[in-house]
């Protein structure tokens, strides 16, 4: 037996084994990053070439989760993706555009900075958290109506 096959018998080992992927794959990247970003005179580059390794066995990882799934099931995360994280995304948008507006007109929350780069970042993760609550929204939805 393959490891797909064994796989697509246990649903919650088929999760447990991508999420574990993926942690492995990030943090191979942190640890690189964090340990050679700074105190090499190629740090950049050692950081840069961690995380894409990192991200290379996160993918591999997904990949074969998703080499797992029935049909149904990949619709479901292909319609969730595609609603969940677009509407995400907008409200998402809303919060970034307010963070920014507030940092130029010199009245930066005084718990965050105001410091651009800190705004960018925390935008940015505040964009990506909405897009994820969407996606996870829309895909019990989606299984929702369906059953």
């Amino acid at each position: 037996m393959n490891i797909s096959t064994a796989l697509a018998r246990r649903p919650l080992v088929r999760y447990l084994a991508a999420a574990v992927g993926c942690a492995i794959g990030g943090g191979i990247g942190a640890g690189v990053a964090v340990g050679f970003g700074s105190t090499s005179s190629v740090g950049l580059l050692i950081a840069a070439v961690g995380g894409t390794v990192g991200m290379l066995i996160a993918i591999w990882a997904t990949l074969l989760w998703w080499n797992t799934l029935d049909e149904a099931a990949r619709e479901a995360h292909k319609w969730a993706w595609w609603w969940g994280s677009n509407g995400g995304i907008a409200f998402g948008g809303i919060a970034a555009i307010t963070l920014f507006s507030t940092a130029r007109g010199g009245q930066a929350l005084a718990s965050l900075g105001s410091d651009p780069v800190d705004l960018l970042l925390l935008g940015g993760f505040i964009c990506a958290m909405f897009q994820v609550c969407g996606y996870a929204l829309a895909w019990a939805g989606w299984w929702l109506v369906r059953r």
